[in-house]
């Protein structure tokens, strides 16, 4: 065989021979093409071919070269940490046969981690019969590369971990068979000039509005491998006003997507090159400046700045915990805040799928939040509770889910997806309860997902135990940095109801014990605080607990860092139990002054009939206006709320407490006494109507206002939900230390939500008699003091 034998790399020659390649006809080539490490070409280690052979061995391969048509291509071996951040050309030589033509070229290609192809054809031609040294520059600002299907730009982070670098040589003017010998290839590194990095291309608005976003975005160096590490790149914003108030909040790194229309689902895509962005929602109207630096290994930036007006708006308030009434919420102008709402977990929910599978349901992914805020907000709701969970919105997990890099790797396609839920949400006017961690994250006996945390030594962590979670030091440290982000990106919007940092506590770890802890206990105090440090805004931060308020230890419920208590209201039994939870849940948490909020309830964890939940909604929405509770219960099912336009059901309610404001220390639990006719016992009063239930009140009263309640036990366990059932009249309620002269009484139909009746009534001696009109099975009223006769 002839042979050629190249000396010009110090560490291995290379032969090339011909042979014929037999049944399929095909003439005579064969290449053999291998990478190597070549100190000579770049004095640094460069990388070598991932090798499809059994033994695993590094070895060079052989490769059929059809000009036009093959590649020759190769990997990093697994463990490569991929292309560094100051990689500035990959230089590589190749032989091509002596009778090729004089127009043959060069293209490499470089497929990121993410599958996104990008490519660089040399024009230059190769010239035939001798050895061919090319440079391609592989730098960030290198304008020869060209983005194949897609509409994302060539950057640091396409660079980061790729998973195949090729090489393509052909001819596009003649047909041409021949053979060629890849003889090294390295990566030459770009020396980093060690100077502070520089802030450039400022995007900043010079007018702005009260609590609504004002946004910066700039540019940065593109060195950095980890954009989310603020020890390796921090950046800080001042913001002052006229008055001399001021607030600090930190940049974070931003790529911009777009959605794409599919005919089953949409997908997410990234457009351009990242940018880095600060985002600030100023308090108050006036003149406003800020200044912008940003801190690296190299020091620290020139401070860049600008002056802006901000005008007054109507944009919505932040909510906070009521001064006046810890058991309740208003907003920083001082507003009565009631939240109204259900559950919205994530777009779907697999138990909901089992649980009722009537209809096939299109998976319409985050998008569909759009429209279950329109029908919500429609209904007269305000809130909704939205998950980050690994399959939805989540934005740090490990490449067990498409999308994941790993710890501290932030996903920016669900971060951009996470931008427009919460712009759909403050369209809407409503509010989010947003979960930042769910149990099964941490947990490896109840819906465990632990195996794949990226906190999981299986999955390149460092952690053995989910309980690790809460006490390790760099676990901690992780879980500050991502929450830093979280806030950075997020914290400005008064969309965001608050910060719930755990989903049903309680499922954490090996068993159901485990969140007993003190180091879990402590966990959250870390993290509350360091939510409020980084949050100029102060959102309400919380944790939740499964089940129901027994749930709830002491040590959690006196924690001073959690703004309010989040329980389930799950139980195995008959719709109406749901009104005994909400009782519970009030009277046990009452030592705690903190608002309460149930955030799941509907059935069991396995949910219940159609029929059935719809009874325990219409008594959960009612019972919860007439308790202490901070709000409506949020029901699980979000599908069903949907699918069976549950939704009157809130606006019922909604339009029941407009005008109500329940902060009032004295506005108590109270027992109101009913008394049912003497005719109970007689035969029913028509043919289709049963003998008149027992009545029974959940009633709130201060000296001089009242809200309550009436219902009939019975019409929840054996009734139909058709409004025929009973008939309901002659009963009396008794209240007792009414100070008014006068108060006005209103009654609600909670069927037809509307008001019935209106009357005035004159307590005696501080006892007030109602008479309630003719009902089938609740009936609502309020009463209030007549400021004049």
């Amino acid at each position: 065989m002839p042979s050629i034998i190249h000396e010009g790399a110090p560490f291995f020659n290379f032969m090339i021979w011909h042979a014929f390649c037999g049944k399929r006809g095909m003439k005579w080539i064969l290449c053999l093409a291998a990478l190597w490490v070549c100190g000579a070409a770049s004095g640094a280690p460069g990388f070598r071919v991932f090798s499809s052979d059994a033994t695993g061995a590094s070895a060079p391969r052989a490769q059929d070269v059809t000009a036009g048509a093959e590649y020759v291509e190769w990997l990093l071996e697994p463990g490569e940490p991929g292309l560094a951040s100051n990689a500035g050309a990959l230089v590589f030589e190749v032989f091509i046969d002596k009778n090729a033509p004089a127009s043959v070229q060069s293209l490499v290609h470089v497929t990121d981690r993410e599958g996104r192809r990008f490519q660089s054809l040399q024009h230059a031609p190769l010239t035939p019969g001798q050895t061919n040294r090319v440079t391609v520059a592989m730098d960030a600002d290198a304008p020869n590369w060209q983005a194949v299907g897609h509409t994302a730009a060539w950057q640091l982070r396409v660079r980061k971990a790729p998973r195949e670098i090729g090489l393509r040589f052909f001819s596009s003017r003649e047909p041409w068979e021949g053979g060629c010998v890849l003889l090294s290839a390295a990566i030459v590194k770009t020396p980093r000039a060690e100077k502070p990095p520089e802030i450039t291309n400022l995007r900043a608005p010079t007018h702005a509005r009260v609590r609504e976003l004002y946004e910066i975005r700039f540019d940065l160096p593109d060195r950095y491998i980890d954009p989310f590490n603020p020890a390796e790149i921090n950046i800080t914003a001042i913001f002052t006003s006229q008055h001399g108030h001021s607030a600090m909040v930190h940049g974070f790194y931003y790529q911009d997507h777009f959605r794409v229309p599919g005919a089953v689902f949409d997908r997410v895509a990234p457009q351009g090159r990242g940018e880095w962005r600060v985002r600030f929602a100023p308090d108050r109207p006036g003149e406003w400046a800020f200044s912008l630096t940003a801190r690296d290994a190299y020091g620290v930036s020139k401070p860049v700045g600008l002056r802006f007006m901000v005008a007054d708006s109507d944009a919505p308030m932040f909510v906070r915990v009521s001064a006046a009434d810890p058991r309740y919420f208003e907003t920083t102008d001082g507003a009565f805040f009631y939240p109204i709402g259900h559950n919205i977990r994530s777009p779907f929910d697999t138990r909901m799928d089992n649980q009722f599978p009537f209809r096939l349901r299109h998976d319409e992914g985050t998008t569909v939040y759009r429209r279950y805020f329109k029908d919500m907000a429609a209904a007269g709701q305000n809130i909704a509770e939205v998950w980050m969970c690994a399959w939805s919105l989540g934005i740090e997990w490990s490449a067990a889910i498409p999308g994941y890099f790993g710890a501290g790797d932030y996903n920016l396609a669900n971060a951009w997806e996470m931008d427009e839920v919460l712009r759909w949400a403050r369209e809407s006017g409503l509010r989010i309860n947003l979960v930042l961690n769910n149990h099964g994250r941490v947990g490896d006996w109840c819906d465990p997902e632990w195996n794949d945390h990226p906190y999981n030594r299986r999955q390149g962590g460092w952690l053995d135990r989910a309980t690790d979670f809460f006490s390790d030091p760099r676990a901690i440290e992780m879980q500050k940095r991502l929450y830093r982000y979280t806030v950075a990106r997020w914290g400005w919007d008064a969309t965001i109801f608050a910060w719930e940092l755990m989903s049903e506590l309680d499922l954490v770890g090996s068993d159901w014990q485990s969140y007993t802890r003190w180091e879990i206990v402590e966990w959250h105090r870390i993290m509350a605080n360091t939510l409020r440090q980084q949050d100029p805004n102060r959102h309400l931060v919380t944790t939740h607990f499964s089940t129901d308020h027994t749930k709830l230890p002491e040590n959690y419920g006196h924690l001073r860092e959690l703004d309010f208590h989040g329980l389930d209201a799950y139980h195995n039994g008959q719709p109406e139990n749901v009104v005994n939870l909400i009782l519970a849940s009030c009277q046990s948490t009452e030592k705690y002054k903190k608002p309460v909020v149930i955030n799941e309830f509907g059935g069991s964890p396995n949910a219940t009939s159609i029929h059935d939940l719809r009874r325990e909604l219409h008594a959960a929405l009612w019972a919860s206006c007439a308790s202490p509770m901070a709000g409506t219960p949020f029901i699980w099912w979000w599908h069903v709320v949907d699918e069976y336009d549950l939704y009157p059901m809130f606006t019922r309610v909604r339009d029941f407490m407009a005008g109500v404001d329940k902060r009032d220390p004295l506005l108590r639990t109270v027992h109101a006494r009913v008394e049912m006719p003497a005719a109970q016992s007689q035969p029913p009063l028509a043919w289709d109507r049963p003998a008149q239930p027992r009545v029974e009140a959940v009633c709130m009263a201060s000296p001089t206002h009242a809200i309550g309640w009436l219902w009939a036990r019975e019409a929840y366990t054996r009734a139909s939900w058709d409004g025929r059932d009973f008939d309901i009249q002659g009963v009396k309620v008794t209240l007792n230390n009414l100070t008014p002269p006068v108060c006005r009484v209103s009654w609600w139909d909670t069927q037809a939500g509307e008001e019935v009746k209106r009357e005035r009534l004159r307590p005696v001696e501080g006892r007030l008699e109602l008479f309630p009109p003719p009902f089938t099975r609740d009936i609502a009223f309020k009463i209030a003091p007549v400021t004049t006769e």
